[in-house]
């Protein structure tokens, strides 16, 4: 008890001379900003909100785009590897606040100290040790709060990486739909420029045409065939990136169905820069979450130059000629650096 009240009273005094540093959990920038930003309806899109709500994609009325993207959350490597990133973020924050609580241990030691012409018995000890570090200065509760941010960042780029790997399927998607659609009307128009030939050889069979206008058609149809090479090109290109959206390997099939069209059902809903859609970024979102992460390892640090004061107890049974009953022990230290030079 004399070590408790004397640790106590120590720290009081301490206390008095410590400044700690107060996280500031609505971080913006130092720079100077619009007191407020016109809102989707204040713009006079009553409608807005309701269009952008939800799975954007889903207003395209295209299942077979829906599946391409559903499937891509799951199956592609990069968002594998944000989810991978989320879990180490979680399993540190874990890690971190696990030090806020009492430490039990299982100890044991066996010493053996021999001298010469005299042999002395080995002494075995075992018992049970405790330590906890009594976070006062709240260093371990800051780098946990540094940690859980930076999980909620890291969700948020989890986030972010969907949006843009949804846009970017959506991207390839109606991109192939619209080569597919050219290859069709080059096809056309290759098959009408060869029935022109036909009827300007049966004119110049016939003693009506010449020579010329059949050569001419003819160029016409070499031209309107040189550009079916690079629409098909196009195709495998949209096509191949589709494939690596999804995480598989470009196999050379098509995904996007011939029949595909480039019509649409609905409008598409009015965009901008309104303060609606700047708050629901969450790249944005992401940065806010590092910036109070930041800010929190700033106290940790802070505290890290305070006193560390801690409690160890231990509960041990010896072999010992000179022991008789179990020994427990229980220690209140504390310590403040003084000289840390470099850091």
């Amino acid at each position: 008890m004399k070590v408790i009240g004397l640790l106590a009273c120590t720290t009081s005094i301490l206390l008095g001379g410590c400044a700690l540093h107060n996280v500031n959990m609505q971080a913006g920038p130092s720079v100077q900003s619009h007191d407020k930003f016109p809102s989707l309806n204040e713009l006079g899109y009553q409608d807005s909100a309701e269009n952008v709500s939800g799975l954007w994609w889903h207003d395209f009325n295209r299942p077979e785009l829906n599946d391409l993207i559903s499937q891509s959350f799951t199956s592609n490597q990069d968002i594998v590897a944000a989810i991978a990133r989320i879990e180490q973020a979680r399993a540190n924050t874990n890690e971190t606040r696990s030090d806020l609580f009492p430490k039990l241990n299982l100890e044991g030691s066996i010493t053996d100290s021999r001298q010469k012409d005299d042999d002395q018995a080995s002494v075995r000890e075992i018992g049970a040790a405790r330590s906890w570090e009594l976070d006062v200065f709240d260093r371990i509760g800051s780098a946990a709060l540094a940690d859980e941010y930076e999980a909620n960042a890291r969700v948020y780029d989890l986030e972010a990486l969907r949006l843009s790997l949804s846009a970017e399927v959506a991207n390839a998607y109606f991109g192939a739909a619209a080569a597919h659609n050219r290859l069709q009307l080059l096809q056309q128009q290759l098959d009408t420029d060869k029935e022109l030939l036909e009827l300007v050889k049966l004119r110049q069979e016939n003693g009506v045409g010449t020579k010329v206008e059949v050569l001419q058609q003819q160029s016409q149809v070499s031209e309107s065939l040189s550009f079916i090479p690079p629409a098909q090109s196009e195709l495998r290109v949209f096509e191949n990136r589709l494939d690596v959206l999804l995480g598989v390997q470009p196999d050379g099939q098509d995904r996007v169905s011939i029949e595909e069209n480039l019509v649409f059902a609905v409008e598409l809903p009015a965009i901008g820069v309104p303060a609606d859609l700047l708050l629901q970024r969450p790249d944005l979102r992401s940065l806010h979450a590092e910036l109070v992460a930041a800010d929190a390892e700033i106290a940790s640090a802070i505290a890290e130059r305070l006193p560390l004061v801690t409690l160890t107890g231990s509960y041990l049974f010896s072999d010992s000629s000179t022991v008789v009953d179990p020994v427990a022990t229980i220690v209140g230290a504390f310590v403040q650096p003084i000289l840390d030079v470099g850091g």
